[in-house]
């Protein structure tokens, strides 16, 4: 029988980053002031991929697009790192994950979020990089969810384990619609509410509410 890994979204899932949404619309009118000096204006929804399709409507020269990615992503890594209203943390959620850990289950961090931000969120809740068997950010791949790239990124994880996937957002579940079927991949899909993974988890196909402890001793 393979072992068990479990697979958690950050934001909105294990804490919160509590962006205001001035601070977002300020971060957004800057990163549109920057495309706009390349004469493209944008609502820029949804912003991550929005951000990633622009530089590439902007020009075909890879170094210019990674540019122009990088320089955008500094400017949301700024807001991610300091919200305004604080990270809201959920002690629930972060004893669950020591609790996983202390029974030698593997557990992978798929965000986003940019890795300063990512790595600021888990220090305030005590916890490290080396925590966790793998910790993907928007940084670690070219194209972040709902792209496929971070889960072929970690296909070796994926195709050796038993895998349990947590998160708010439905959309990260989209890119494995075919992947499953492509690499015969055995990922178990949750959808998390109200940014309580133990009590309001559910799964994705059946809407069932999940059994956690039932779940850690399968």
């Amino acid at each position: 029988m393979k072992d068990k890994l479990f697979i958690f979204d950050l934001d909105g899932t294990i804490l919160r980053l509590n962006i205001s949404a001035e601070q977002f619309s300020n971060a957004k009118t800057r990163i549109n002031a920057y495309f706009k000096e390349y004469g493209i204006q944008d609502d820029l929804r949804p912003l991550i991929p929005k951000i990633i399709i622009l530089s590439k409507i902007v020009t075909k020269d890879k170094k210019l697009q990674e540019k122009i990615i990088k320089n955008s992503f500094s400017i949301i890594d700024e807001v991610e790192s300091n919200p305004d209203g604080g990270i809201e943390i959920r002690q629930e959620n972060v004893d669950l994950l020591n609790d996983l850990k202390e029974r030698n289950i593997k557990i992978g961090l798929m965000s986003n979020n940019g890795r300063m931000g990512v790595l600021n969120a888990l220090n305030k809740i005590g916890l490290s990089k080396d925590f966790f068997t793998f910790l993907i950010t928007r940084d670690d791949v070219s194209l972040p969810k709902p792209f496929i790239d971070p889960y072929l990124k970690i296909e070796q994880y994926l195709s050796k384990y038993n895998c349990s996937l947590f998160t708010d957002d439905i959309f990260d579940f989209l890119p494995l619609i075919n992947l499953e079927e492509i690499y015969n991949w055995n990922i178990k899909k949750y959808i998390v509410l109200q940014m309580d993974i133990k009590n309001q988890s559910y799964n994705w196909i059946t809407l069932n509410k999940m059994n956690f402890n039932a779940l850690k001793e399968e």
